[in-house]
C-alpha cells in the first residue's frame, strides 16, 4: 500500500500529464479545422483518432504512474529575506 503523500503526488502528476495531452489533441483538432474545416469526408473518423489515441496516451500514462513509480510532490519553495533596520541588534535583543 503507498503512503498518502505518494498517491497525492501521483493524483497531482496525471493531472498534470492529462492537462498538456489533451491540450495537444485540441490544438491538432483546432489545426485540422483551420485547415480543412469540419464539413469535409473523413473528418468524423479523424477526430475519433485523435480524441482515441490522446485518451489512450492518457489512461497508459496512468496506468504507469500507478503501477510503477512513486511520486512524490515537491512544494514550490518561498525565499524570504529578512532585514535588520534596528543598528543596535537584533529584534527583541
Amino acid at each position: 500500500m503507498k503512503d498518502a503523500k505518494f498517491i497525492r503526488g501521483a493524483e497531482l502528476l496525471k493531472a498534470q500529464l492529462q492537462k498538456h495531452i489533451k491540450h495537444v489533441f485540441v490544438s491538432a483538432l483546432r489545426c485540422v479545422e483551420i485547415k480543412f474545416g469540419k464539413d469535409f469526408e473523413g473528418y468524423e473518423a479523424m477526430r475519433g483518432e485523435i480524441l482515441r489515441v490522446g485518451n489512450d496516451a492518457i489512461r497508459n500514462l496512468h496506468t504507469m504512474i500507478d503501477g510503477k513509480f512513486n511520486v512524490e510532490g515537491i512544494q514550490d519553495i518561498f525565499t524570504i529575506k529578512f532585514t535588520n533596520k534596528d543598528r543596535n541588534g537584533p529584534v527583541g535583543g
